[in-house]
């Protein structure tokens, strides 16, 4: 037998405590009750009856939607079988039924109205089946914890279950349930030693009731997230695979109940480091949703928060921010229902905006949500990113604070011996370590270190991470016995649990992020030994564990968006420097070529990561892909970016349209999975392309030497910590060469920079001296070492950082600068380095080997551009000031059309939609025009075009220049500072001229700094007519240059007129293409000339005839 629940609330409680809608539920419920007991005990036989006539099936009906999670439609049968029926058994049942619906809903009030009726019942003595005590518990327990109020919640189940005096009479699956979720209520109030003891007793029953199925599922589910959140993975993976194999076996992967299966299955997949299977997963979960008749903006919102999580170990923070974003606007809608997963959501953008720098915007996030105090978890994760804000931001006071408070909150709340707790501690560390402190750091990383090995399994990503950094410690406070010992723990653990062979490793991309972390790590402790020993080995050792941490984390970035991209290569560029350091000084003690070609691979590898990756995308017919799936990513790239520009610009509004803003981010994470989902289709289907375009073989010495003409040398850069790097070859030489004193050539290039793109009309003797004796220490810093090797060759010039606004051309070798400034009568008798060498640009070396081998297919000569300014309209956006008139360029530009035959569209003509359909026909593009440089968001700088209605059709944009498809072997950016624009390490400067090369064009001639003036046009000009008799671009330069300074005066031969222009990419000639017409004139003029011979040839023979007859007669 049953005890019954003993003192229930009241009804003057209830009136007390619930608004009079609940007390007038509660009221009508109760004079239901008293009909039904008295209509019951009056006529039994007439109620039986009346029950089997339809109420069967009612109940049928309501199960089948309840099992699609069809909540409307089941509510509405469960209603309409109540009133067919009088048994307060069936009544009572059903009313549970009611309760756990509304309890879904979030209708609170009515749910809890419904068990108050059963209670009645119970009261009463009207019911016979004992199970429903235990399920009005079950119920009553679940709506407690919806209700966030946890405690009541385990009060009722622990009640409940103390009531079960006999289980032989009572349904085991009942009792299973409410020890699960009383586990579940435990789990929510963070003591998990309770939730986990719960969580076993419900499986003891099953295992001894012989119970399988859904209910051993969850229990097994409920115990794997209980484990992983206590670091005990290895138990965790084995649980969660359990409780995945029951229900794949009783559910179809497309039943709606799998969908929140689905979402927990790929939420543990992440702190596995399993990125790819948690995506795989949260796209079948979606696919559910998808299918549902009436959305779930909650269970949604949680997919959009795991693909965000995802990405966030991708380290894709700009994916990971718009998949956060779109969570947040649908947790928006129902603050109180999900405020726990919206504060982890706000949580989640802080810690987005922390990683990217954004140490202001990550404030402002955490602000709105640091009074929360409903989860002990995401509270200490909000006091810890106030403590990484304020030290982004340089508070330390604050920054040592909030530290402080989040490890005395963890450790009071978990107790100090939780992985929280742990944690807690190897955060403080990492900000020690920032500070310099390593031997405090070491303190509190022994704490997590003593954790994570009393309590917790060998396998474990956190343990390893912790051995890691207390190694790191070790070594910087000179300690390198133990320093050695915490690598081989650390490296005893990589090689067990997540090496596969000696060169892969296993568990996706955040497992080889921290494997590279280590192996980095080791590395500089090897170089630290190094120089306190000088013994080689050490040295050895360091360069191996670079290449292995290099060669590790190759292929993480495939699927990042070019942002994320960009940011994990700037984070790796000091890895990078340090590799080819250790490689330069084993070269320099062994000669080993070896050393000089690993050296060249790390450069290759940190340079122009985006636009290699878009020059092998060009090259996709190589690989067999298709034009169908080439327009697809083209248009979906053009699609994202596109979307990005639009939610930056209302971003930036004065007053923001939240809905806007809201509807377009939903769209930008749309196309980013279409996106994703056509790269798994790539890798799949198109393994050659893929491998070709994302994660290439780097480029060879041997093969970049190949591709070079005998009178070529090319000379790349790298900047290191303090020194700098020279990469020179010939076809036949290799130069590898160091130089300290990175800091000066950084000045000196500053310096020489400002001086030649600022005009001053006062050029004094002073100004002329300086600026010779700046362009010689340059050349003696950057082209000195490899003098030997210059001969007059042509220069193909790979700079890195700063480097890239450096005019090389203008550099002067002399052994004495007094001397030269003494002798020269102005800028234009300086011996510069362009004089005797050709000179063009390339990002990276491996850039030579990635032009198309069978040219261009473009049908016309050149077409040129020129809008009309001198409306005064034209303007960048509303509220700039108006653009000026480039008073030379339509002059330059019917000259140029006139050289090469081409075609003009000027003033009105000159539109960006005449320029998107006429641009992909022609082999050279001339644009004289107006640029916007955006330094902030650099796939934003503009080409203006001509005014139109709306700004939007004036200005073309580079992300637009991504999408096209040019045949243009050329193309010459004129009058606009095309070359300048924002710096990103190893990407090299983000100018509006890249976005030509992005589109397949490969050459291109811009400019450094604007020149609206005369000399410009004729230089242009001359160009054009050396390209036209089919030179090289970069030997058509330097004649053109070359005769300009031969008749400038004395101000315009200052290198501000002439020295912006460059050539960038392949310099080979561009052979001009013979219009039709002129091939027929050319035919006439042939067959004209021929008639001519042959009548003249007649003539003269019947004029010889003659005069033979006339000596014969």
């Amino acid at each position: 037998m049953f005890g019954l629940r003993k003192g229930y609330p009241s009804f003057f409680f209830y009136f007390r405590q619930l608004n009079y809608r609940a007390v007038l539920i509660r009221i009508r419920y109760i004079i239901l009750v008293l009909y039904l007991s008295w209509y019951s005990w009056l006529s039994p036989a007439q109620a039986q009856l009346k029950t089997t006539r339809s109420y069967s099936q009612l109940i049928v009906n309501a199960k089948w939607y309840e099992a699609l999670e069809n909540s409307d439609s089941s509510l509405y049968f469960f209603r309409e079988a109540i009133k067919v029926t009088t048994i307060p058994d069936s009544v009572a049942s059903i009313k549970l039924s009611i309760s756990n619906h509304l309890r879904v809903k979030g209708m609170f009030d009515e749910s809890l109205a419904c068990i108050d009726f059963v209670d009645s019942l119970i009261k009463l003595g009207s019911l016979s089946d004992k199970d429903i005590v235990l399920k009005r518990g079950h119920a009553l327990g679940k709506l407690y914890t919806q209700m966030k109020q946890y405690e009541a919640a385990n009060k009722v189940f622990e009640k409940t279950l103390a009531e079960i005096i006999d289980t032989t009479n009572t349904t085991p699956v009942l009792i299973v349930r409410i020890l699960n979720y009383n586990g579940i209520a435990y789990f929510y109030r963070n003591d998990y030693e309770k939730a986990i003891e719960y969580y076993q007793k419900a499986r003891e029953v099953c295992y001894k009731e012989s119970i399988q199925g859904r209910d051993l599922a969850d229990v097994y589910e409920n115990i794997a997230i209980i484990l992983a959140n206590q670091s005990r993975y290895d138990s965790a993976y084995y649980f969660i695979q359990l409780s995945k194999g029951i229900k794949e076996k009783i559910y179809d992967e497309n039943d709606q109940r799998m969908k929140s299966f689905y979402l927990n299955y790929a939420r543990l997949m992440l702190l596995f480091g399993e990125v790819e299977t948690s995506l795989g997963y949260n796209q079948k979960a979606e696919a559910l949703l998808l299918k549902q008749s009436k959305s779930d903006n909650k269970l949604y919102a949680k997919l959009l928060l795991n693909i965000g999580n995802a990405y966030l170990l991708r380290n894709d923070y700009e994916k990971a921010e718009v998949y956060y974003r779109n969570a947040l606007h649908l947790f928006s809608t129902d603050i109180q229902q999900e405020k726990q997963l919206m504060v982890s959501t706000i949580n989640n953008l802080a810690f987005v905006n922390l990683k990217t720098g954004n140490n202001e915007e990550a404030l402002r996030y955490l602000k709105q949500i640091m009074d929360y105090n409903d989860n002990a978890l995401t509270k200490g994760k909000i006091l810890r990113n106030l403590a990484n804000a304020y030290a982004g931001l340089n508070e330390k006071k604050l920054a040592v604070s909030y530290f402080e408070q989040y490890i005395d909150f963890i450790g009071k709340t978990f107790t100090e011996n939780h992985p929280e707790y742990a944690l807690s501690n190897i955060d403080f560390a990492d900000y020690l370590m920032k500070q310099i402190d390593y031997g405090t750091a070491l303190m509190y990383l022994q704490k997590a270190e003593r954790i994570y090995s009393e309590n917790y399994e060998e396998k474990n990503m956190e343990l390893m991470e912790v051995l890691r950094k207390m190694a790191v410690c070790a070594y910087n406070v000179s300690d390198f016995s133990k320093a050695k010992v915490l690598f081989e723990k650390t490296d005893s653990i990589i090689q067990k649990e997540y090496i596969v062979d000696s060169t892969t490793a296993h568990g996706g991309s955040f497992v080889s992020l921290r494997i590279s972390d280590f192996y980095f790590s080791r590395a500089d402790f090897f170089m630290h030994q190094y120089k306190y020993s000088g013994l080689i080995g050490h040295l050895q050792n360091a360069f191996y564990d670079y290449e292995k941490a290099i060669s590790t984390i190759d292929g993480i970035t495939i699927a990042l968006s070019d942002e994320s991209r960009l940011m994990v290569n700037e984070n790796l560029r000091f890895f990078y420097q340090r590799a080819i350091e250790s490689a330069y000084r084993l070269y320099e003690k062994t000669s080993d070529q070896a050393y000089l070609r690993a050296a060249f691979k790390f450069n290759a590898k940190s340079k122009a990561v985006l636009l290699m990756s878009s020059l092998r995308k060009n090259l996709s017919f190589l690989s067999g892909v298709t034009a169908e799936i080439a327009e697809k990513e083209r248009r979906l790239n053009q699609e994202i970016q596109t979307v990005r520009k639009l939610v930056s610009e209302e971003k930036q509004k004065t007053i923001t349209n939240p809905s806007k803003i809201a509807f377009l981010e939903k769209r930008q994470s749309e196309f980013i999975r279409k996106y994703d989902s056509l790269l798994l289709m790539l890798e799949s289907n198109y393994p050659d392309y893929y491998a070709m375009r994302f994660n290439p073989t780097i480029s060879k010495v041997e093969e970049v030497q190949s591709s070079l003409t005998k009178d070529e040398l090319m000379i790349e850069y790298m900047l290191g910590d303090s020194s700098f790097y020279i990469f020179a070859m010939t076809r036949n030489q290799f130069i590898f060469h160091k130089t300290e004193g990175k800091d000066e050539l950084l000045r000196q290039t500053v310096e020489f920079r400002k001086g030649v793109s600022q005009l001053s009309f006062d050029q004094t003797s002073a100004e002329l001296k300086m600026f010779i004796e700046r362009s010689s220490n340059l050349y003696n810093l950057l082209l000195r070492p490899v003098t030997q090797e210059l001969d007059a060759r042509h220069l193909i010039i790979v700079p890195d950082g700063i480097l890239g606004y450096l005019p090389f051309e203008l550099l002067i070798q002399t052994e004495n600068p007094a001397v030269v400034a003494d002798t020269a009568a102005g800028y234009g008798s300086l011996p510069y380095l362009f004089l005797q060498h050709p000179v063009s640009y390339m990002y990276s070396s491996g850039m030579r080997l990635l032009q198309p081998k069978d040219g261009k297919k473009a049908s016309e000569n050149l077409l040129a551009f020129v809008p009309d300014y001198s409306s005064g309209s034209n303007r960048i956006k509303e509220g700039s000031a108006t653009l000026p008139p480039l008073p030379f360029a339509l002059a330059e530009s019917e000259r140029v059309v006139d050289i090469w035959d081409g075609d003009l569209f000027k003033g009105k003509s000159a539109t960006k939609q005449r320029f998107l359909d006429k641009a992909g026909k022609y082999q050279v593009l001339h644009l004289a025009m107006h640029a916007h440089i955006d330094d902030q968001n650099p796939l934003y700088s503009k080409l203006v075009f001509q005014q139109q209605d709306s700004d939007e059709k004036t200005m073309l944009e580079t992300y637009e220049l991504y999408g096209l498809n040019l045949q243009a072997e050329l193309v010459v950016l004129s009058a606009c500072n095309t070359g300048s624009g924002q710096l990103r390490l190893g990407e090299g400067v983000m100018s509006l001229s890249r976005g030509f090369l992005f589109a397949g064009v490969p050459s291109i001639v811009m400019t450094g700094w604007e020149v609206h003036d005369k000399s410009g046009s004729e230089l242009t000009e001359r160009f054009y007519s050396y390209i036209k008799q089919g030179l090289d671009k970069d030997v058509a330069m330097q004649k053109a240059k070359i005769d300009y300074l031969k008749e400038a005066n004395l101000l315009k031969s200052h290198p501000f007129f002439w020295a912006s222009y460059m050539v960038v990419g392949d310099t080979a000639p561009v052979i001009a293409k013979s219009k039709p017409y002129n091939k027929i004139v050319l035919l006439l003029i042939a067959f004209v000339f021929v008639s001519l011979v042959i009548f003249s040839f007649k003539k003269y023979s019947i004029r010889k005839q003659k005069s033979s007859l006339n000596k014969l007669q």
